[in-house]
């Protein structure tokens, strides 16, 4: 019964030329007709890809509040170690695009888990912090955040990091979603002596 449909979308994955079909549709869709978007994601001057993130579902919070409410109520009750950090989305450190607001997020999320500690984290990163293609941070640049964590959880964190390239030209989900012509970036790890 389900043959007939997983072999159509197999053939529309399949289609010749297909990636060079969805870009020409999103060039023009961005660069004729003037859209900010192609497929909800956004392109910034700076080349950075985002996607469109609006507006905020209060209801999404309220179910990952309740999640953290029953791990905390079945394995931490009591424990006044326990800690919440939101990670700011790239698009909000992007002009010129929609994106909800990360301080009407940060206090809904407050106030439905008041059994935990927050961490802003939201000075503690820049644009730069992200992959211009992903949603991911750069390795090399989370290092404010990750002492901004361990601070608020009272430890330290030194900075006797090295970043090494892969030698790997890096495209992150977005550039593959958006269909736009995007140029990859290098990507890095970071050791130490530690590790």
């Amino acid at each position: 019964g389900s043959f007939a449909s997983n072999f159509e979308s197999y053939t529309q994955d399949q289609f010749p030329l297909r990636e060079t079909f969805r870009q020409a549709k999103a060039l023009f869709s961005v660069k004729v007709l003037g859209r900010q978007d192609n497929n909800q994601i956004y392109e910034s001057k700076d080349g950075f890809l985002a996607k469109l993130e609006y507006p905020m579902k209060e209801t999404s919070i309220d179910y990952a509040a309740s999640r953290f409410q029953a791990v905390y109520d079945r394995y931490l009750s009591g424990n006044d170690r326990v800690f919440v950090a939101l990670i700011p989305d790239k698009a909000a450190y992007l002009e010129g695009i929609p994106k909800l607001s990360y301080a009407d997020f940060a206090n809904r999320l407050k106030e439905k888990t008041p059994f935990a500690r927050f961490i802003d984290l939201s000075g503690s990163l820049t644009l730069d912090s992200f992959y211009k293609t992903d949603t991911h941070w750069r390795q090399e640049a989370i290092l404010p955040a990750a002492q901004a964590l361990a601070k608020a959880m009272g430890k330290e964190i030194g900075s006797g990091f090295t970043a090494t390239d892969t030698g790997i030209c890096f495209k992150g989900v977005y550039a593959g979603q958006s269909a736009l012509p995007v140029s990859g970036e290098s990507m890095y790890y970071v050791t130490s002596p530690t590790l």
